[in-house]
């Protein structure tokens, strides 16, 4: 028995030390600051109108505060964050877009467009479940842009499955409350997301980045756990998360959207939050970059176009599907080979076996064909070739050839 509680100690001694090197940011970097009161209570007010129990209409004026720190200059080197919530600790990030909102909105809230395809490494699978408390698709809401005399206002439930975390290589699933407000602030056009989880995760299921992370090549196997070395046991949750997102058009039409995103976020396993400011951050750092490299590339057909390229998928029978997505398999294989740092045996088995394919969903392989082809249409570096038509000339001739 003695022996057995020195082998348990000194298992839990080198786990502690482990885990304090995994999540402590550090000592030397950036600046904490509170981001300023007046944002704050706009923050909390936010928060208090983003779940099924908020009030019909929304006070802008409660709002405008933050919309002014999202404005104004920073400081470099500092890392604001904002009033605890849940238990959670919060972080800005702050970044501009290269186009103007009516673009950012017609590609992010198309109604025939999946929102994961705009957030490329960060979420995998979006859907809406409900819109205003019906089944009916997301209204176009960048039409309202050239008479914005009223917000306007759009409230849902989403489901959502992020890509494999960077550290951990767990990814997770569940649903949120959904809050789009379209308005104007000061005579400029503004736009303000809120995303708020609606219960606890499932418990997270091992996945891996094959290659590089701005490669956006994800492997998801259907075992619970992490795939970092030594954590494969652990069941992680995301206990809870909130996140605001507020885009500004200085100058309507202009090929320029200043955009400030705050979230919070509490996951980790037993109950104890292991997420720290930066690992937040990264993380919103993470959904920028993919975000402003497919919305600011000039080889984007119009929204519309892009939509009905991308119903061709949606169109292919599940036997074509599974048949493009084994051709992938064989090109990541011979691409990336033993690259990632989470590549282990059962991913190299997945790459080299049917199970893969026969273990994805039909909206699982949609959203893998979809990617691919968003990455022809954008001529991404280490996109699958085998997708698309090399036709330099015209981002429409990329389409999805179905056996």
């Amino acid at each position: 028995m003695t022996v057995l509680l020195k082998l348990i100690s000194k298992v839990f001694f080198f786990l502690s030390i482990f885990l304090l090197i995994a999540v402590t940011p550090s000592a030397a970097g950036n600046k904490k600051i509170k981001i300023p009161d007046t944002a704050s209570k706009s923050l909390d007010y936010l928060f208090s109108i983003s779940d099924d129990k908020c009030p019909a209409s929304v006070d802008i004026k409660s709002i405008e505060s933050l919309v002014d720190f999202v404005i104004v200059s920073k400081k470099e080197n500092t890392l604001y964050r904002a009033d605890n919530k849940f238990s959670a600790k919060s972080a800005y990030h702050e970044f501009n877009i290269l186009t103007d909102l009516n673009k950012i909105l017609q590609y992010a809230y198309h109604p025939d467009i999946p929102s994961y395809l705009m957030r490329p490494s960060s979420v995998r699978l979006t859907r809406w479940l409900k819109i205003d408390g019906s089944n009916k698709k997301l209204p176009r809401i960048w039409e309202h842009l050239p008479q914005l005399d009223q917000p306007v206002v759009i409230r849902g439930i989403q489901y959502v499955e992020n890509t494999p975390d960077m550290n951990t290589g767990g990814y997770h699933n569940y649903h949120q409350y959904r809050t789009l407000i379209l308005f104007r602030h000061k005579g400029r056009n503004v736009f303000i997301t809120l995303s708020r989880q609606k219960d606890i995760s499932k418990a997270a299921r091992m996945g891996c980045a094959i290659g590089p992370d701005e490669d956006w090549h994800y492997l998801y196997s259907k075992q619970k756990g992490l795939s970092k070395r030594g954590l494969g046991w652990v069941s992680s949750y995301m206990y809870n998360s909130f996140t605001v997102s507020v885009f500004y058009e200085p100058v309507a039409g202009k090929p320029l959207v200043k955009c400030g995103i705050i979230k919070w976020l509490n996951a980790g396993w037993s109950k104890i939050n292991v997420v720290k400011s930066k690992h937040i951050r990264n993380g919103l750092r993470r959904y920028a970059d993919g975000l402003k490299e497919v919305v600011e590339s000039p080889d984007l057909p119009e929204a519309d176009e892009l939509a009905q390229i991308l119903a061709e998928c949606s169109a292919l029978s599940d036997a074509s599907m599974k048949e493009k997505m084994k051709a992938h398999l064989i090109f990541l294989n011979k691409r990336y080979n033993k690259s990632s740092k989470f590549y282990r045996k059962k991913f190299a088995k997945i790459l080299k076996t049917d199970s893969y394919c026969d273990q994805m969903t039909e909206q699982e392989m949609q959203a893998a064909l979809k990617l691919e082809t968003i990455k022809c249409i954008i001529k991404k570096k280490n996109r699958n070739p085998d997708f698309c038509k090399e036709d330099e000339d015209s981002a429409l001739s990329y389409k999805l050839q179905g056996p």
